[in-house]
C-alpha cells in the first residue's frame, strides 16, 4: 500500500500546530503566490485520509476569489497532485512563518 511521504505529514503537522497562534493574530494572513493580488490564507486543520489531504477555506461565506485555498483535495497517488500539494504547503507555512515573526 502506497503511503504518504513523511515530508508532507511533517508538513502539515507544522502548519497544524500553527493555527491557534495564526487564530490570535490580530491580522489576517495573506499571500501573493496566487498572483498580484493579496490571497487571505485562514485554513481549517488540514485533514489526511489515507493518500487523500483535504485544505478548506476556514469561511467559506468569503469570496472564494480572496481565498488562496477554497477546497482543494489532493490525491498523493497523482503525481501532478503530490507537487501541487507539496507547493500549496509551502506557501502556507512560509505566510504563517512570516506572520508569526
Amino acid at each position: 500500500m502506497q503511503k504518504l511521504p513523511k515530508q508532507i505529514e511533517n508538513r502539515i503537522a507544522e502548519i497544524n500546530a500553527m493555527l491557534p497562534q495564526i487564530a490570535n493574530l490580530d491580522h489576517f494572513v495573506y499571500t501573493y503566490a496566487g498572483g498580484t493580488w493579496p490571497y487571505l490564507i485562514n485554513i481549517e486543520p488540514i485533514q489526511i485520509n489515507g493518500l487523500k489531504v483535504i485544505i478548506k477555506a476556514m469561511d467559506e461565506k468569503v469570496n472564494y476569489k480572496t481565498n488562496y485555498i477554497t477546497r482543494e483535495a489532493y490525491k498523493a497517488s497523482d503525481p501532478d497532485n503530490l507537487e501541487n500539494l507539496k507547493y500549496d504547503l509551502s506557501v502556507i507555512l512560509r505566510a504563517f512563518k512570516k506572520a508569526l515573526k
